[in-house]
């Protein structure tokens, strides 16, 4: 349900700030693993890992996979910093809305398998 995601970003998105001192540029450029201005969802677990973010908080554990795809409201499978702090809710809506219609799109067969594996113990619910 569109409310429910809202509510997981709204939540995912307090997680960061409160992890990296309320600072969205912080975060970014911390998650930003390679440095090219945009996040991949690799690059959000490898980043989980290595700051040792918790995958929840006080309400429950997050989705990333989920929190990724409803974050990337352009549909380029990765994460500009306006995605991910302060993409408005109007506009994840109308992705959340029609991804409701949209068959979902197959994984990218030039990943290694490995690569696509997450290694957490926590997951990232598939």
């Amino acid at each position: 349900d569109v409310d429910g995601q809202l509510e997981l970003v709204e939540r995912f998105r307090k997680h960061l700030l409160n992890h990296f001192d309320g600072d969205a540029g912080i975060a970014f450029n911390a998650l930003d693993i390679n440095l090219d201005g945009r996040i991949s969802f690799q690059e959000i677990m490898s980043s989980f890992d290595k700051f040792s973010i918790p995958e929840c908080d006080k309400v429950g554990p997050f989705d990333l996979r989920r929190v990724f795809h409803a974050l990337d409201t352009d549909n380029s499978g990765y994460l500009s910093c306006d995605e991910l702090m302060a993409a408005p809710f109007p506009e994840l809506e109308g992705k959340l809305a029609s991804k409701k219609k949209q068959k979902p799109k197959p994984m990218d067969t030039r990943q290694s398998l490995e690569n696509a594996c997450p290694t957490n113990t926590v997951e990232r619910f598939r």
